[in-house]
């Protein structure tokens, strides 16, 4: 109904219907308990805004407040249009934050594994270049063995210098992979948190007057 007489009688049984009582039910839609109670009254009227809080607890509320819904005092279309408007633009602008926010986490976490994965690559190649140049010095020691036992010796250090030298070369694949599966995780997490979904619901309004 858009007559301004229905507004204390659908305001009275929406809160009956909720269970609520006269203390809890204002906080429901938003406001306080003396604006419900001057609704109620018929001492005032609810802002357009206010309608639109009434008639989404309405549409929440499913079949206890469908015939209400029906009844309900319909925000102005221009008023509707506007406010929509409004929830839009600052949802937007929300999700925009979020993304930018996003953004500076990802650079920073990408930043931090990239240095993370340059060392562990240096240090790798670097423990396989120093067995290398062990595996040169044993050689060159091995050349100048005098006796059948030291050559002996020299020749199963440079057999465990090479095994190690496989290792490591292994070492450097395994190195590898792990930098590129750490690298695909903060792009996982990105991708996913780019993909969420959002939706908007009406939490409270707030009312003010000039003076």
């Amino acid at each position: 109904m858009n007559d301004q007489a229905g507004i204390p009688r659908l305001v009275r049984e929406l809160r009956e219907r909720t269970g609520l009582t006269q203390e809890k039910f204002p906080a429901k839609l938003g406001f306080t308990f003396p604006t419900i109670n001057r609704w109620e009254n018929g001492r005032a009227k609810p802002s357009p805004l206010a309608l639109k809080q009434v008639e989404d607890l309405l549409r929440r509320m499913g079949d206890r407040g469908s015939d209400l819904l029906d009844n309900a005092i319909d925000v102005p279309e221009g008023e509707r249009q506007r406010l929509t408007a409004d929830a839009d633009r600052h949802a937007k602008a929300t999700i925009n934050k979020s993304l930018e926010r996003n953004r500076h986490h990802f650079k920073a976490a990408r930043e931090k594994l990239e240095k993370w994965a340059d060392n562990m690559v240096l240090a790798a190649d670097k423990e396989l270049r120093d067995t290398k140049e062990q595996i040169k010095a044993v050689n060159r020691q091995a050349r100048y063995a005098t006796t059948v036992e030291e050559q002996h010796q020299l020749q199963e250090k440079i057999k465990y210098l090479e095994k190690k030298k496989r290792h490591q070369r292994e070492r450097i694949f395994d190195v590898e992979d792990e930098i590129m599966e750490k690298r695909d995780m903060p792009i996982d997490a990105l991708e996913k948190r780019m993909h969420q979904r959002s939706e908007s619901a009406p939490l409270f309004t707030i009312r003010w007057q000039g003076t």
